[in-house]
C-alpha cells in the first residue's frame, strides 16, 4: 500500500480530501470542508507536478492555514457588515423589558405573579398592587421581572 502512494501520491491527497468532506457532511462546523479542499488541491498539484513527500505536507499545512484564515476573516467581516435586525431574537426574557400587562393576582410584599401568553411569570415590585392594575415590565433578573405600575409614570 505503501508502495503505491510512494507512486500515486495524488490519489492520497484525493481520498484525504474526499474523507475530511465526508466528515464536514457529519456536522464538522465548517473547518473540515476548507482541510477537505486544502487536500484535494495538494492531489491536483501533485497530479500535475511531481513533489516531494514533504514538500506536499508544507502545501498542505500552509493551504489549510490560509483558508481557515480566510474562513475566520470572512466570517468576522461578515458579522461587523451585517448587524441583527432582531438583537433579541434568541432572549425571550429580554423581549418582554417594555410590554405591559395586567396582574391577574394582587401582590403581596412586593412579590406576584402575571400570566403572559400561556405562562406565569414572578413578578417584583416596590409596592403592593392589587389585581387588575396595568403594569410595565421594566427590567429582567433571572426569571423575575421586575414592574412598575403604568399610572405612576406620568
Amino acid at each position: 500500500m505503501l508502495d503505491y502512494i510512494a507512486v500515486e501520491p495524488h490519489w492520497f491527497w484525493f481520498s484525504l480530501g474526499g474523507l475530511l468532506l465526508i466528515f464536514e457532511l457529519l456536522g464538522a462546523g465548517g473547518y473540515s470542508l476548507w482541510s477537505g479542499m486544502s487536500a484535494i488541491l495538494v492531489g491536483v498539484i501533485v497530479w500535475l507536478f511531481p513533489i516531494t513527500l514533504v514538500w506536499q505536507g508544507i502545501i498542505f499545512a500552509l493551504l489549510t492555514l490560509l483558508s481557515a484564515y480566510c474562513l475566520w476573516y470572512w466570517l468576522r467581516k461578515r458579522q461587523e457588515k451585517k448587524p441583527s435586525t432582531q438583537p433579541l431574537l434568541n432572549q425571550r426574557y429580554q423581549q418582554l423589558v417594555g410590554r405591559r400587562v395586567v396582574l391577574t393576582e394582587p401582590t403581596q410584599n412586593g412579590i406576584g405573579r402575571i400570566t403572559i401568553a400561556d405562562g406565569s411569570w414572578p413578578v417584583k415590585i416596590a409596592d403592593d398592587v392589587p389585581a387588575g392594575t396595568e403594569v410595565e415590565i421594566t427590567a429582567v433578573d433571572g426569571i423575575l421581572l421586575h414592574i412598575r405600575t403604568v399610572n405612576s409614570q406620568h
